[in-house]
């Protein structure tokens, strides 16, 4: 949860998350699942 009094809900969040997707691809039309940390790597 935010500290500085400021909330977004997790409706919220995917929304603007998945404009932000739409402007990178015009094929994006939903958001499957989230994470809050996601690590890649390669060994």
């Amino acid at each position: 949860m935010a500290t500085d009094g400021v909330h977004v809900d997790s409706a919220q969040s995917k929304a603007m998350n998945l404009q932000v997707l739409k402007r990178q691809g015009a094929d994006v039309m939903e958001i499957m699942d989230t994470a809050s940390h996601v690590v890649i790597f390669r060994t």
